[in-house]
């Protein structure tokens, strides 16, 4: 029987490692692209959450906004009311000159209003 030796150079280790080099750094470079393309496709939806998330956080803004507004409108309706009350019972005790009790109740009226809305404005 015969045996073959095996002989290995150290310039078949150098192409071994060579060879292994290559091969690490082509796939490195397969899987960036393919990571890039991954990215790519992907950016459009990361860009639109972005977009989302500021849109968001405008009509949050705006509603507490609009809500401050709404509360401001509400306390100007009803000052707008009391004053009308008011100039009416004064018209109604000029033209009538006997209507202090509408007169009474509407100081009263006013008074609470005012403290109410000093309060009110405090908190």
């Amino acid at each position: 029987m015969m045996h073959n030796e095996i002989v290995i150079t150290p310039m078949q280790i150098g192409q071994w490692l060579l060879l292994i080099a290559g091969a690490i750094i082509t796939i490195g470079g397969a899987i960036k692209i393919v990571v890039g393309w991954i990215r790519a496709l992907r950016s459009p939806n990361v860009k639109q959450d972005k977009a989302i998330e500021q849109i968001n956080a405008r009509l949050d803004k705006g509603d507490r906004k609009f809500e401050a507004d709404d509360s401001r409108l509400k306390k100007l309706e009803d000052s707008m009311n009391l004053m009308l009350e008011s100039q009416f019972a004064l018209l109604d005790h000029a033209l009538e000159g006997n209507n202090r009790e509408s007169l009474k109740e509407a100081k009263n009226d006013m008074y609470e209003y005012l403290r109410k809305g000093a309060t009110n404005h405090e908190q």
